[in-house]
C-alpha cells in the first residue's frame, strides 16, 4: 500500500532500504559514470526541432543524475523541463540544495539547473499523482515527452505487483 507521506530512508549508512532509496548511492554509482553511457545526441534525435521537452525522474535521490541529465541535454534548441520525484524526503532536500533552490543555501553554484525541479512524494500515491498532475497543468501539456525510470521499476514492482507497474504507465 502506498504511503501518502513522505519519509526518510531512516538511515544514513549505505545498504538496505524499503523503497531503494539509498542514501549514499552515488557515492558507489557516480552520475557522471551513469550518465556516459547515454548517447550524447539522444534528445536531439529524438526532438529534432527542439524546443520545450518536458521529463518525469522517477526515484531521482539527491538529484545527482537529474541535475546531470538537464546539464547534458539542455541546448541552445532544447530546454529541457525535469521534474524530480522521490519518496524520501531526506533526498528530496539534498536534491535541491544540490541545484541551489533551498533558502539555507546561499552560495551561488555555477551548476544550478534552472528548469530542474524536486518534490518529495511516492509516485504510486494520490499525492505523487497530484504532484505529477500539477507539473504538466503549469507547463500546459498531458504527458511528460522523456519519463526516466532509473533503478526504480523493481521497487514498484515488489511493493505493488503487476498492476502498480501498469498503473506506474498510465501515470506517466
Amino acid at each position: 500500500m502506498s504511503e501518502e507521506k513522505c519519509g526518510g530512508s531512516g538511515n544514513s549508512e549505505p545498504g538496505g532500504a524499503r523503497f531503494g532509496n539509498f542514501i549514499n548511492y552515488y557515492q558507489f554509482n557516480p552520475a557522471e559514470e551513469r550518465i556516459s553511457h547515454l548517447p550524447q545526441d539522444l534528445l536531439a534525435n529524438l526532438f529534432p526541432s527542439g524546443g520545450k521537452i518536458l521529463a518525469l525522474d522517477i526515484g531521482c535521490n539527491a538529484g545527482n543524475l537529474t541535475l546531470a541529465l538537464s546539464r547534458k541535454y539542455s541546448t541552445a534548441n532544447l530546454q529541457l523541463n525535469i521534474l524530480g520525484i522521490d519518496i524520501d524526503e531526506t533526498l528530496i532536500e539534498r536534491a535541491k540544495k544540490a541545484n541551489n533552490n533551498s533558502d539555507n543555501d546561499n552560495e551561488p553554484s555555477s551548476e544550478k539547473c534552472g528548469n530542474v525541479e524536486f518534490v518529495c512524494a511516492d509516485v504510486m500515491s494520490e499525492k505523487g499523482s497530484q504532484e505529477i498532475q500539477g507539473f504538466l497543468n503549469a507547463n500546459g501539456v498531458e504527458k511528460f515527452d522523456v519519463v526516466f525510470l532509473f533503478s526504480v521499476t523493481m521497487w514498484i514492482h515488489l511493493h505493488h505487483g503487476d498492476s502498480g507497474l501498469e498503473n506506474l504507465i498510465k501515470t506517466c
